[in-house]
């Protein structure tokens, strides 16, 4: 038998995590390259420095890109310097002797039909031919005017234009180029910052597309711990809520909720609890599976029993009490547990003496007495084996 008592209880809930980086620890390796993979020079686990190379991509490929776009520079650079050496002059030559052309043109259109009304008077020409002369002096004043124009535009505006389109594909085509040899650059794979890695996605021979990912980085301290718990559960947990855990060497390691996540898995409707461990020795590594105990009620000045004392009743959950060596089962409410102990309401009160061990066993009414010590025991033994008469009494016993 124990005394009912009185004292502080804890209420815990019981959950497992899952050790998580905290955001911003963990940093995904890539490359602006792609192409197959044909080395991985580091492997799970394994610090390394920033800058150290982590994977060597395929580079005949990426060299060949970025001497095409070496050469597509080269040709854009020479475009231009060919237009300031002598582009602009030449052009506009060729469009003055356009306009000279089209000036003869006429000249030579307008002769021809001043000879071809001549010869109509004296007989020798028809109507028709003269308004196919007329029609042809038209046509080469109208090139004139046109050629006059093109001139005058490729002297105010095309030129200037014509040189910014040529500047503007040289360093388009220069951007390629360094591009291209960032690239090239690139098929070495280098660590971004310091740190461990914590996984590798790709192995010798793969094809990595740009961009992809070919490792995660752990780069700093923080960590979090995500426990699953029911929509239930959640409602209990009271924000900034104390939280134990034991890791993987043993020790007990404890942290304070920061807060809870949506629906992690619609199939169980389970939710994330997330949890910050407080300072202290090295944190666990992501992807350790812990199960920890989240504070989610505090009781003051409550009942106290051993929680091996309560026995199933007809209508719940009972205590088995000893008042002056009888037995009385009473009904109780749980009103939590921790550890052993539990904290119950009803008709129990401190001090009262309760059956731990046993109780379902014992009738309603039934005699009990506290079971003797080994050493009381051995004394009795003694005793009636002293007086063979002696007989012990028919008392139901209770145990401590």
């Amino acid at each position: 038998m124990e005394p009912a008592k009185t004292g502080e209880l804890t209420t815990t809930l019981a959950a497992f995590g899952v050790v998580r980086a905290a955001d911003g620890e963990l940093r995904t390796v890539s490359s602006r390259a792609g192409g197959r993979v044909e080395a991985v020079l580091t492997r799970l686990g394994e610090e390394v420095k920033a800058g150290a190379a982590l994977f060597r991509l395929e580079r005949a490929p990426l060299e060949l890109a970025a001497a095409q776009a070496r050469a597509a520079a080269a040709i854009a650079e020479n475009a231009l310097s060919t237009f300031d050496r002598g582009g602009r002059a030449k052009r506009t030559a060729e469009l003055e002797s356009s306009v000279a052309e089209a000036r003869t043109a006429v000249e030579v259109a307008e002769k021809q039909s001043l000879r071809t009304a001549s010869l109509r008077q004296d007989g020798l020409s028809s109507e028709k031919a003269i308004a196919e002369a007329a029609l042809v002096a038209d046509r080469a004043r109208r090139e004139l005017a046109a050629a006059e124009r093109n001139l005058e535009a490729y002297r105010t505006t095309d030129a200037d234009l014509e040189r910014a389109t040529l500047a503007a594909t040289r360093d388009a085509a220069a951007l390629a180029a360094k591009d291209a040899e960032a690239i090239l650059a690139a098929s070495e794979v280098l660590a971004p910052v310091a740190g461990h890695i914590a996984s590798v996605a790709v192995r010798i021979g793969d094809r990595a597309e740009p961009g992809a990912e070919l490792a995660t980085l752990l780069a700093g301290d923080r960590r979090e711990i995500a426990f699953g718990v029911t929509a239930a559960q959640r409602t209990t947990i009271p924000a900034d809520a104390r939280v134990t855990w034991q890791d993987a060497l043993g020790a007990i390691r404890s942290g304070r909720i920061r807060g809870t996540a949506t629906l992690v898995d619609a199939a169980i409707g389970l939710h994330e609890v997330l949890a910050v461990p407080d300072d202290g020795p090295p944190p666990p590594l992501p992807g350790e599976v812990v199960r920890g105990e989240i504070e989610v009620r505090h009781l003051e000045a409550a009942v106290l029993v051993p929680t091996r004392a309560l026995v199933r009743a007809a209508h719940g959950v009972a205590l088995v009490l000893a008042v002056d060596g009888i037995a009385r089962v009473v009904p109780v409410e749980i009103v939590g547990r921790h550890e052993g102990a539990t904290a119950v309401s009803g008709a129990v009160k401190v001090g009262d003496a309760v059956i731990v061990e046993g109780g379902y066993n014992l009738p309603e009414g039934a005699r009990v007495h506290a079971a003797k010590a080994p050493e009381e025991e051995r004394g009795e033994k003694g005793a009636m084996d002293a007086d063979p008469d002696a007989k012990v009494g028919d008392e139901h016993r209770g145990t401590k």
